[in-house]
């Protein structure tokens, strides 16, 4: 496992309101890309960074932008443990989380995809178009 993949722990609402997986994980960041709140709520002294958006046919790509864009700019510029969670921990946080980590550590969307989705549960084709434009869009771009 690469720093950059320990650094981003992917979940869903309930893994996100586990008190415990903070600690395990030295989680110091949150990014939210569900409209969705743990019933818990989160710890203490954790900052959230709220992108909702809508999963499957239903996302849009300004959405997505946004959320992956905080997760890169959180890769770049901190040393946070981040968890990156939607509402079952499928789609959209391993579509985010694999478009920040192809701009940030090289790769494809395809293969962080593979290292951080479950057997059974992928991105929607959507997110998938998504993750793959706007690693485009900022390749294009030189960042």
């Amino acid at each position: 496992m690469s720093e950059s993949t320990e650094r981003i722990v992917i979940g869903g609402i309930r893994r996100a309101g586990l008190r415990e997986l903070y600690q395990e994980y030295g989680i110091e960041a949150v990014v939210r890309v569900t409209d969705r709140w743990p019933r818990e709520g989160y710890p203490d002294g954790v900052t959230i960074h709220s992108h909702p958006m809508d999963d499957g046919s239903r996302n849009r790509y300004e959405a997505f932008v946004r959320g992956a864009a905080r997760v890169l700019h959180l890769l770049r510029e901190t040393n946070e443990t981040l968890l990156v969670h939607c509402t079952m921990g499928a789609s959209r946080s391993v579509g985010v989380a694999a478009a920040a980590l192809a701009v940030h550590a090289g790769g494809t969307v395809d293969e962080w995809v593979d290292r951080l989705a479950t057997h059974d549960r992928r991105p929607t084709e959507q997110v998938l178009t998504h993750a793959r434009q706007f690693v485009e869009a900022v390749s294009a771009k030189g960042h």
